[in-house]
């Protein structure tokens, strides 16, 4: 690639189809009221689209959305395909998800830009929790745009989609700057397969800078781009004592209840100030960037008033530089269906975020050795389930990284951008880091606090929708200029 913080000199093919012999047009770069006024021309192209892709309830490995998976996947080639990305296709993943891939090849001297997205959602979990159908893209009193999905992750994918559409009108069959699409079929189950894939097939990922639209800032109008990620690990813990069911009245106090068995050994997870408490993981690690102060936390939260807030430092770098342990899902007997008896296993799902740079798989490890030291009464234990993915640090001082915060704070009015980190994981950064390590990364998105991912009633304002439109659009754009 040539210097990426400039522009470059050589004239581009201007209109659909412009080439051959015929002198490429130069072109300027567009300005900020200039690309904001092209967004605004396709939102609602972009509500449409948005729309189409939010039906498909594309949520990955689980039988009954597997056609759905397969449909989003090819809607995104479709449009790709038309978009003259002639090599867009759904490429099947090593754990059994498929991603869409596409490219457009880079103009002699310009950089490569990755584009990245996911399509499958997180499952709609109490659909009687929606003010609408989660499937159906809706407009909230609010002006929010309703509907699972919506922001986490497709409403990135459309503002690809829209923004290589404008490109393509502007440019015609030269685009300013090689492209990769990289759309992943399973990052909500906590990647796997696009991360093998960028293992053992680096050369169909590279490119100079990497896009990730999946994360977010931290207030709606209020630019930021994520700096550090920690990994992540799923972990499910069972402990098995009984035979069977027993009575708790004739039994109760005499033998071990499995439940309380695991409580115990959670419990020395953490410490009564709830810092994480695992023997040879560093918790004390302190964040640099933005900060993020406990007020915001209980708001964004939704904290309840009177209830603390766990752990010890400030909430930024509990947050995004610390590890954290989170118990997602607990299986004993449902309330509803117990009776007076003391059941024979008990199990719990565990969610663990460790430290940026921390090794997830020895972090993991030494989360599994405590619980099984921690086991009273014999009891035994066993895990399953085990998934982990690594975090990052992006550089801020990457070329094409100031370049894009550039654009992104154009797209804000001016406003300075915030380097911020993020309590979740994208494991596919992780991979990319290791794979092409001189990749530059930039992570950022249409999340804010207020879109709900993950929860009922995920929504997008678009307002941010359009601003990180307008940022992609000015620089992939600025490239072309002379």
């Amino acid at each position: 690639m040539t210097d990426a913080a400039g522009p470059r000199s050589e004239a581009r093919a201007s209109g659909p189809g412009a080439s051959g012999g015929l002198a490429p047009e130069p072109h300027r770069p567009l300005t900020a009221v200039e690309a904001e006024r092209i967004v605004d021309g396709m939102m609602g192209e972009a509500f449409a689209e948005l729309a189409e892709l939010v039906a498909f309830p594309s949520v990955a490995g689980v039988a009954e959305t597997a056609g759905a998976c397969a449909a989003a996947a090819d809607w995104i080639v479709a449009r790709l395909a038309a978009l003259g990305l002639a090599d867009a296709a759904r490429v099947p993943m090593p754990d059994g998800s498929d991603a869409v891939l596409a490219s457009a090849p880079a103009p002699e001297g310009a950089p490569t830009v990755v584009l990245y997205s996911h399509y499958d959602v997180q499952p709609p979990l109490d659909r009687a929790s929606w003010r609408s159908d989660p499937f159906a893209l809706t407009v909230g009193d609010d002006g929010r745009w309703y509907g699972r999905g919506s922001s986490d992750d497709k409403a990135n994918t459309v503002i690809h989609l829209l923004v290589l559409a404008r490109l393509r009108e502007r440019y015609g069959d030269r685009l300013p700057v090689g492209i990769r699409v990289v759309v992943e079929g399973s990052e909500e189950r906590g990647g796997g397969g696009l991360d093998r894939f960028a293992a053992q097939h680096p050369e169909r990922l590279a490119g100079d800078v990497f896009l990730v639209q999946d994360t977010g800032s931290r207030a709606l109008g209020r630019p930021g781009v994520t700096v550090a990620l920690r990994a992540v690990a799923n972990l499910t813990v069972r402990v098995d004592a009984l035979a069977g069911s027993v009575h708790a009245g004739q039994f109760g106090g005499g033998a071990p209840d499995p439940a309380m068995a695991l409580i115990r050994m959670l419990a020395t997870l953490k410490n009564d100030a709830g810092d994480v408490t695992v023997a040879g993981l560093p918790a004390e690690q302190r964040w640099d960037g933005a900060p993020y102060g406990d007020d915001e936390l209980r708001a964004d939260a939704g904290v309840l008033p009177d209830v603390e807030l766990p752990g010890s430092g400030d909430a930024a770098s509990r947050l995004w530089a610390r590890p954290s342990v989170s118990v997602t899902g607990f299986d004993v007997m449902p309330i509803a269906e117990a009776t007076a008896a003391i059941q024979p296993a008990a199990a719990a799902r565990l969610n663990l975020r460790f430290a940026p740079g921390t090794d997830a798989a020895a972090s993991l490890e030494l989360v599994r050795r405590q619980l099984r030291e921690a086991a009273p009464w014999g009891v035994r234990v066993s895990f399953a389930d085990e998934s982990h993915g690594a975090g990052m640090r992006a550089d801020p001082d990457g070329p094409l990284f100031r370049r894009f915060a550039e654009s992104l704070s154009a797209a804000h009015g001016g406003a300075e951008v915030e380097h911020l980190g993020a309590g979740g994981s994208i494991p596919f950064c992780g991979a990319i880091a290791e794979a092409l390590p001189d990749a530059e990364l930039v992570l950022f998105g249409t999340g804010e606090p207020l879109t709900r991912p993950h929860a009922p009633d995920e929504n997008v304002h678009p307002d941010e929708l359009r601003s990180m439109a307008v940022a992609v659009l000015l620089f992939l754009d600025g490239f072309g200029s002379v």
